[in-house]
């Protein structure tokens, strides 16, 4: 049976407390934390305040640069996206997604990943939280921003050359061009390393 020490826990009186977790395939693990008789029950006035809004404490974890981050990137789907989100829904169409790229672009969210070229460079936590964000409000504008930047730009900045790079990139990341990702083929699912469909120019 594995056993998970507590490094913060004392080293003494430490009693057994029986856990039972799982893996992705459904099998059951049988884990043992070890916690100190002081841990063991804690009263409910030494308790951390809950934060129904951050129940994990995350916001603890986060810099202040990537705290702005995420409250600008909030700020703008409460004020451009929730209040429309339900009716793009039921049209089944999003007119204004040309206004809303370029919007996302001035956040610096198209590509904020990447270095150089006009994108932002941001840490990977900080794009982590701008999908976050945006999916909490609509998935189809999370994906916008992350098939934009994950897919069609990262493939330019990472095997485009020089001048493909200078072209596409500053108006990619500005929302002016909006890039696609040929994803999918019946034989290969989502696998573009297996793709075998390529464009031509006439």
């Amino acid at each position: 049976m594995p056993v998970i020490p507590r490094p913060w826990a004392a080293p003494v009186a430490l009693s057994p407390l029986p856990y039972w977790g799982g893996d992705s395939r459904g099998t059951r693990l049988r884990l043992t934390l070890l916690v100190s008789a002081s841990e063991a029950v804690m009263p409910v006035s030494q308790l951390p305040p809950f934060d129904p809004g951050d129940p994990l404490g995350v916001d603890d974890l986060l810099s202040t640069e990537d705290l702005a981050v995420r409250d600008t990137v909030r700020s703008w789907a409460a004020d451009r996206v929730l209040p429309r989100v339900a009716e793009w829904y039921e049209a089944g169409e999003l007119p204004e997604i040309r206004e809303l790229a370029k919007e996302l672009g001035a956040l610096g969210a198209l590509g904020m990943q990447l270095h150089g070229h006009g994108c932002a460079g941001a840490s990977a936590v900080q794009y982590g939280l701008t999908c976050l964000e945006l999916e909490a409000v609509d998935s189809g504008i999370r994906s916008l921003v992350s098939v934009q930047g994950s897919l069609a730009m990262y493939a330019i900045h990472r095997f485009g050359s020089d001048e493909q790079k200078r072209h596409w990139l500053p108006r990619m990341a500005a929302g002016e061009v909006i890039g696609c990702f040929g994803l999918t083929e019946p034989d290969h699912g989502s696998d573009p390393a297996a793709l075998r469909a390529h464009a031509r120019r006439d």
